[in-house]
């Protein structure tokens, strides 16, 4: 039985990786554990604060979230080790507030600490600094432009023949300030990125049946298939062709980790801001063949 004091109720089907999480954000919210069949076995009312934790999406999973939702939950956030671009438009549909990949950041634990203490204690002073400061990237306003634009070129781009010193010549830079400021801002190097980007899309072409892994290896830019299947199996912990055939048992390299966690917490906010300080010539960037 979770507390009846208000806190923030961690469910799932997987206890030993709730009892991570419980580990994890303990020490920075009032947290207690139920199990999912809980919730099922004696028709009970889900709590009002929900995180329910999981090692990816699946049918199962996703049954499970939307009955949170319809058993009177009202913030639901949903903590995962794995998650695809399809599989984060799934929670979006099903209504999901909140989504954290693990492990969990410093800045995943103030972002729920901003959205679930004050439903616990209206009165709590919830005023933190910006959210660029909360997250130490310590980068200035013209840092933020550059890495916006950037990241722009890569989403428009990452399937060509992208390298760092077109990007540093379309933006006006040098290779070395490029290199630097991706490095010191993101955590990663800009060929990590860059390759993360393509696998991130890998998955979801790999999941069309008529597709083969010649052709979406050349597709995204990689230079060979070898190297695109190294790629994933290094990054997966799974090969392509079992990947195809089913298999979704992830095993996470860090650099990837890294990479979620930028693309779904991190990115967003800093690209806000960059958006709210870019002058307007700049906004349109010039094409890359």
């Amino acid at each position: 039985m979770y507390s009846e004091q208000p806190c923030l109720v961690l469910t799932g089907t997987q206890p030993a990786l709730m009892k991570e999480v419980c580990s994890s954000l303990d020490n920075v919210l009032p947290v207690s554990t139920a199990a999912f069949s809980q919730f099922t076995l004696n028709d009970q009312p889900a709590p009002e604060l929900v995180a329910y934790v999981m090692s990816n999406l699946n049918s199962k999973h996703a049954y499970n979230i939307d009955s949170l939702k319809t058993k009177g939950c009202r913030f639901l956030v949903v903590i995962a080790q794995h998650l695809t671009l399809p599989s984060l438009c799934e929670l979006l549909r099903l209504h999901v507030d909140d989504v954290v990949l693990l492990p969990c950041y410093p800045q995943d634990c103030i972002r729920l600490q901003d959205s679930i203490l004050p439903r616990l204690a209206p009165s709590h002073d919830t005023r933190h600094i910006t959210k660029i400061q909360q997250l130490e990237l310590g980068c200035s306003a013209q840092n933020s432009i550059n890495i916006e634009e950037i990241i722009q070129l890569i989403e428009e781009h990452f399937c060509a023949k992208l390298t760092l010193a077109r990007v540093a010549n379309e933006l006006n830079l040098s290779p070395s300030r490029v290199s630097h400021l991706f490095k010191d801002i993101c955590g990663l190097c800009f060929r990590q990125y860059l390759t993360c980007r393509r696998l991130e899309a890998a998955e979801m072409l790999l999941d069309n049946p008529k597709s083969n892994i010649t052709s979406v290896g050349f597709a995204l830019g990689f230079s060979s298939p070898s190297h695109f299947c190294r790629s994933f199996k290094e990054q997966f912990g799974l090969t392509p062709r079992a990947y195809m055939e089913g298999c979704r048992e992830f095993v996470l390299n860090d650099v990837y980790k890294r990479y979620q966690n930028l693309r779904l917490n991190i990115l967003p906010a800093m690209q806000a801001t960059a958006r709210q300080r870019v002058p307007v010539e700049r906004t349109q960037l010039h094409s890359i063949g």
